[in-house]
């Protein structure tokens, strides 16, 4: 099977790591991993759920290429347990281990296995070598890749603050096996493809014309269909975060619809996965455009047939509605990416090309939640 690979250069950072992706390559972790990091010991955290299959994989790789001490520690991969106090367990994990500042850490899971593993190895002993192993469609095309790390807090009104504590961390590795992803409900892999239709909108309308046409087949692909398609994804952000790795201006769009999206995710009644809620999220954005018309009517319809047509969500008919989206409004404005208590969003001019918005009003935020009514 066919293999791609992408190099990234954070020149913010000086750090250069490579994606790997293909098919049944997890096997070869243990030769990239020597390579890159000391192999005394390694810490390799897992998702509970596939601690036994997937990750066990991962350790018997390391284990063949010297790391005599690999330990797994399996975390719920679940917002609630993307905390401090999941961190604080991995910290003592880490210390009854003996791991020194060249030993690895090693995430196999999602975005939320990622994301917290990358954050105690970013603060643990000020910084310990991080490889990734997206195992969800969702992380292997965007979380897995940019170095971002973190984990969610309860805010003073007892709402959760969707990443507010967190790192840049580069990983050293990024390890995407595609086989992984038949560990996946149809459910997850429709929410890893709203990533997808994002990053289309963002810089790539042939990809979206790929996603508009195919998407909804993804599971039946050829796994060379799949590594493509992976790839192609990979490379837009790569190529974004290359040129802003601190999220300084131009990185800011790879949060098209991840405003919206951050305040609807928390809500258990709603009941969504990232993916769903960045799913309503471009519809609520591109409604936003229409109303500062900035956007054509004609690009929204196009974007929620392609969510309709992969099976994703395109209205919360039980949304909140007190006092005139209030309350939805006063929770965008706990997200990270505030700037002077003005609300900023990406909003959509057309496939491929999309454009940050400061201070944009609140008559055209309440717009953009109507539209998921």
């Amino acid at each position: 099977m066919p293999t791609q690979e992408i190099n990234l250069n954070i020149p913010a950072d000086q750090q250069q790591y490579t994606v790997h992706i293909g098919s049944g390559i997890l096997q070869s972790i243990g030769d990239i991993a020597e390579k890159l990091a000391s192999h005394d010991s390694a810490a390799v955290v897992a998702d509970a759920s596939i601690a036994d299959s997937v990750a066990q994989v991962v350790v018997d790789s390391l284990r063949k290429h010297g790391y005599d001490n690999v330990t797994i520690y399996e975390i719920d991969a679940s917002e609630k347990q993307k905390s401090l106090a999941t961190t604080q367990q991995l910290y003592n994990q880490f210390l009854n281990a003996r791991l020194e500042r060249s030993s690895p850490v090693i995430a196999v899971g999602g975005g939320v296995t990622g994301d917290t593993a990358g954050f105690a190895a970013a603060t643990f002993l000020r910084g310990l070598p991080f490889i990734n192993v997206p195992t969800t469609l969702l992380s292997m095309v965007d979380a897995s890749v940019g170095g971002k790390t973190g984990v969610n807090i309860q805010t003073p009104d007892h709402t959760l603050g969707k990443n507010l504590i967190g790192a840049f961390h580069q990983p050293r590795a990024v390890i995407i096996d595609t086989k992984t992803l038949t560990t996946l409900s149809d459910r997850h892999i429709r929410a890893g493809l709203a990533e997808c239709v994002k990053h289309a909108i963002l810089a790539d309308p042939d990809l979206f014309i790929w996603v508009e046409k195919d998407g909804h087949s993804f599971n039946a692909w050829d796994e060379n269909d799949k590594v493509h398609f992976i790839a192609t994804n990979v490379d837009i952000k790569a190529n974004i975060v290359e040129r802003d790795a601190r999220e300084s201006h131009l990185r800011m769009i790879l949060n098209l619809g991840h405003t919206f999206a951050h305040v609807l995710e928390p809500i258990s009644e709603l009941n969504l996965y990232h993916g769903e809620a960045v799913a309503l999220g471009l519809i609520a954005s591109a409604a936003v455009g229409i109303e500062l018309n900035k956007t054509d009517p004609a690009l929204l319809n196009r974007i929620k047939n392609i969510l309709q047509l992969l099976g994703l969500p395109t209205r919360v008919p039980n949304l909140p509605d007190d006092n005139d989206n209030a309350f939805l409004i006063s929770q965008m404005r706990r997200d990270k990416k505030v700037a002077h208590a003005s609300i900023r969003l990406i909003i959509p001019n057309e496939i491929g090309q999309v454009e940050i918005l400061e201070n944009v009003p609140e008559p055209a935020i309440k717009a953009g939640w109507n539209a998921l009514r």
